[in-house]
């Protein structure tokens, strides 16, 4: 008799690129055909964005569909929700995000999602309508909408229905941004500039609590403690290097 000892594989990351309006696999070989491409465009254009299935977006899907790379769909049984962050030393920042992971068979996905972007905070509210090892299908994508670039996240049950969260909670996220503008307004303090970061930063926070609150410990007793639910020891030793994180947002200095 022969003992082998098999190493499990390690999940397979993914992040979302708001440009191109692709949820893809993140690898540096990924990554690298990513930064090649968007090297091939004006930066002004490329911080400009979605342009649906016209100009910039159009022809850069064209070459990461030559370079092989693609829009992918991920459906299995939704295991781990939670909360993480992304230090970049270099700059002296770090990046919040949504990780959520999914199991099919023999295969994981990771999926990090920038939670300072409209992906992120709609599947948080989405993750609310979860019972943890549910199967779904998850997929995150770009649109022109009257006029203006909207990015979503799609989540479906096994039937194919789409899973919604408790409803009115953009409307309570928004009349949390007034209270706080309000009280910067009395104090004199509203400059457009602050009263933007003073909306992004407060959305950011509720949909953080609603994660941290709710949903990680939801996955947490579902996984029987957080060593099982909020992220195996190959995920947790690949946080730091998370591949993904370079895919999320365009004009917050994040690479792409």
């Amino acid at each position: 008799m022969a003992r082998e000892q098999i190493k499990p594989r390690g999940a397979l990351w993914f992040g979302y690129n708001p440009v191109v309006g692709w949820l893809m696999e993140a690898t540096p070989q990924s990554t690298a055909i990513l930064r090649e491409v968007r090297d091939g465009f004006e930066p002004d254009a490329w911080k400009a964005g979605f342009t649906g299935y016209t100009g910039l977006t159009l022809e850069a899907r064209r070459q990461l569909t030559a370079r092989g790379l693609q829009s992918e769909a991920l459906s299995g049984e939704i295991v781990a929700a939670y909360y993480a962050e992304q230090s970049d030393a270099a700059r002296g920042l770090s990046y919040p995000y949504l990780r959520v992971k999914l199991v099919d068979g023999g295969e994981a996905y990771l999926v990090s999602l920038g939670l300072n972007t409209g992906p992120g905070q709609m599947l948080t509210q989405k993750l609310l309508g979860v019972t943890p090892g549910d199967h779904v299908r998850l997929t995150v994508f770009g649109k022109i909408e009257n006029g203006y670039a909207n990015h979503a996240a799609s989540l479906r049950d096994r039937q194919g229905h789409e899973i919604r969260g408790p409803g009115g909670l953009f409307r309570v996220a928004e009349t949390l941004v007034q209270d706080k503008i309000t009280a910067l307004r009395e104090q004199g303090l509203d400059s457009r500039e602050l009263v933007a970061q003073t909306r992004a930063q407060v959305k950011l926070e509720f949909h953080r609590r609603l994660i941290e609150d709710q949903i990680a410990p939801s996955f947490a007793a579902y996984g029987n403690g957080p060593s099982e639910s909020m992220s195996t020891p190959d995920d947790a030793s690949r946080v730091d290097t998370n591949p993904a994180s370079g895919f999320d947002d365009a004009s917050d200095g994040v690479p792409f």
